[in-house]
């Protein structure tokens, strides 16, 4: 990580990658490796922050508090997985100057530019803490919420989801991070049109109301192709944090929002089920996709192409499409539009 240009990052990528191709086809199933490789992921991540922040006056570094969001916090992360991240300083950060800043923004473009070999894209949507508005103090952070509540257009109603799917990296559970969290958890759950945003303008958006609505046109031909993060994976996980977090849950991970709602009764079980399938076999679809694009020296992209797919997984997507209609239905009958 100190020499990132010497290449050991991408050839570690590769080997993890070769051995995940082999992991699955030999049967592997897709939990024992993802609770291996959230913990090297994390390792990554900490050693990363750690030498990146080396350099900064040892009270400055003190203070800086890594907060992760979207699939790193929820202990998530594929092989090619983006950090998207924010920082909050605590309340005794010394006073801004020109030079002060000058050291943060150096040590935060070392600790992305540290993590790209290791299979650390920059976030597309540039949720990162170089940022300004994923980066700053409590009382800013808090001044954000307020703002994002008063105006709750789309997009500012993205950004308290996002914060909703965020975790202190490097801090405590009871640290600063967790009182803005409960902050925006609490106005979301107060909040039907924030609620009514969620479902159908976010998720219902982003999921086929049919399959006919699907690029293809009737049976899906060999060179179709289908984004299994957008289709089936982010409209589940969407679905679960939404659902979850107005009942009261304080877990992010998908897995404990399942348990949440499984012993809360407030999804049908077999639902649950179906969903659980679904994250499983989308997991695995995406990481056997990312190891052969890496292996063939190109970065992952995001589309399948059907005919690449087995016969066995052809059903299954079919079926988790349906799945995925029909949490989507469910949804949008929960959460309505409020009347002004």
């Amino acid at each position: 990580m100190s020499h990132p240009e010497d290449g050991s990052g991408r050839e570690w990528l590769l080997s993890v990658a070769k051995y995940t191709e082999d992991y699955f086809q030999t049967g592997g199933r897709v939990g024992p490796w993802m609770k291996k490789f959230q913990s090297i992921r994390h390792h990554i991540v900490e050693n990363a922050w750690q030498m990146a922040m080396a350099g900064l006056p040892v009270e400055d570094g003190a203070c800086i508090n890594l907060v992760a969001f979207g699939s790193t916090a929820r202990a998530e992360d594929l092989l090619y997985s983006d950090l998207d991240h924010g920082v909050l300083f605590c309340s005794t950060r010394p006073a801004q100057n020109p030079v002060w800043q000058t050291a943060i923004t150096q040590a935060l473009r070392k600790f992305s530019r540290n993590l790209l070999e290791f299979g650390f894209p920059p976030c597309h949507g540039y949720v990162m803490a170089l940022n300004d508005r994923w980066f700053g103090t409590s009382e800013q952070w808090r001044g954000r919420i307020k703002h994002y509540t008063s105006f709750p257009d789309w997009e500012q109603t993205r950004y308290l989801l996002i914060m909703l799917d965020g975790r202190s990296v490097l801090q405590p559970a009871d640290s600063e991070w967790a009182v803005l969290w409960e902050q925006v958890a609490s106005t979301v759950r107060a909040s039907a049109f924030l609620q009514w945003e969620a479902a159908h303008l976010g998720i219902a958006a982003t999921a086929p109301s049919r399959l006919a609505d699907l690029p293809w046109v009737g049976r899906p031909k060999a060179g179709d192709v289908l984004n299994v993060k957008e289709r089936i994976l982010s409209p589940l996980i969407d679905s679960l944090r939404l659902w979850s977090v107005t009942e009261g849950c304080t877990d992010i991970s998908s897995q404990d929002r399942i348990k949440f709602l499984r012993e809360h009764q407030i999804m049908q079980p077999s639902l649950l089920d179906s969903i659980e399938v679904a994250l499983q076999d989308g997991w695995r679809l995406r990481l056997i996709h990312q190891a052969t694009c890496l292996q063939a020296g190109r970065d992952p992209e995001q589309l399948l192409r059907w005919g690449e797919l087995s016969e066995l997984d052809q059903a299954v997507v079919l079926r988790h499409l349906g799945t995925v209609q029909e949490l989507v239905r469910q949804g949008k009958r929960k959460f309505r539009k409020p009347r002004s």
